[in-house]
């Protein structure tokens, strides 16, 4: 027989969309694991929303925890949703991270028979790594975090910057570099992937090396994954693709997910856009992100007509 997939979903907002995504992927090979960020509003009528969005697949509500932008926070978020599916009843085949924003670009059957085709295969897209993933103080310098439920919280964001810079310029000054030795180790890639068993299990019994090691870095979500394979080189055999991409419209990326860098960080899809949508349906992508359906509900149409095909 062959085994579920489990899609782990971090959402903050437009329930409704997601409801929608639910609804495309529901089918009885696949559960959803969902961790909706605490800081938002979510109240019991939106639960209720989601459960009767899906028939045939089961759904799990993580922990709440409150997940910032480029905050170590959001790895937390992951490491949360991979513990607890791979830890559960079911065993899973594939494992995809998803954000709220995310639609499919092809149906839940045709999904599931691609991973079939592909076991035991992992999908992330690797970036261009260059000098400047070490000067974001994404790795080498400590980033400083303020305390979010202090009252500093309330503050705009400029006197946290303006502290991080004052903070870095010192650590420069001071030759700090916490790293130093295992620069070439350092991986640098997408945030969204689709996993099988074995690498999530291998994430799993590293969260507490994940943590000690990025716990103090900035943008760290697109690290951590990258540099844990960068350590166990079998595991690099397993990557479905791994030429990095350089942000055009004209390349497959590696975790099929169709996401728009060139014209945006990323680009929302609008209304006019399915043509280019298109484009990256014919490369060979299954998932594609960001959309807003509420602002640009005509998208709502074009993605039922290309998953019910």
């Amino acid at each position: 027989m062959r085994k579920k997939h489990a899609y782990l979903i971090i959402a903050n907002n437009k329930y409704d969309q997601l409801s929608f995504l639910l609804k495309l992927l529901d089918n009885e090979r696949n559960d959803f694991y969902i961790l909706i960020d605490r800081k938002s509003s979510f109240t019991d009528n939106d639960k209720l929303i989601i459960n009767e969005a899906v028939r045939h697949s089961n759904i799990y509500f993580v922990k709440r925890i409150p997940v910032y932008w480029g905050d170590f926070s959001l790895v937390k978020a992951e490491l949360q949703l991979f513990s607890e599916s791979l830890h559960s009843d079911t065993e899973y085949s594939y494992y995809h991270l998803l954000s709220g924003s995310d639609l499919p670009l092809a149906s839940s059957d045709k999904i599931l028979a691609f991973f079939d085709r592909h076991p035991n295969k992992i999908f992330l897209t690797y970036a261009t790594m260059n000098s400047s993933v070490y000067d974001r103080v994404r790795y080498s310098y400590y980033w400083v975090r303020y305390n979010r439920r202090s009252g500093f919280s309330r503050l705009t964001t400029i006197p946290f910057r303006a502290i991080n810079k004052l903070s870095l310029l010192i650590q420069r000054l001071n030759h700090v570099d916490r790293f130093s030795k295992n620069k070439e180790a350092l991986g640098y890639g997408s945030q969204w992937v689709s996993l099988d068993e074995q690498t999530v299990q291998l994430i799993d019994n590293n969260s507490e090396w994940i943590t000690n090691t990025f716990k103090h870095s900035f943008l760290c979500d697109e690290l951590f994954i990258p540099t844990l394979l960068n350590k166990y080189p079998r595991f690099k055999k397993k990557i479905f693709f791994s030429e990095p991409v350089r942000d055009k419209a004209t390349e497959f990326q590696g975790n099929l997910r169709y996401i728009n860098w060139w014209d945006g960080s990323p680009y929302t899809w609008r209304d006019g856009d399915e043509s280019k949508i298109d484009q990256g349906v014919n490369l060979g992508h299954l998932f594609s992100r960001k959309f807003d359906l509420q602002e640009n509900p005509g998208l709502k149409k074009y993605i039922l007509s290309i998953t019910h095909k």
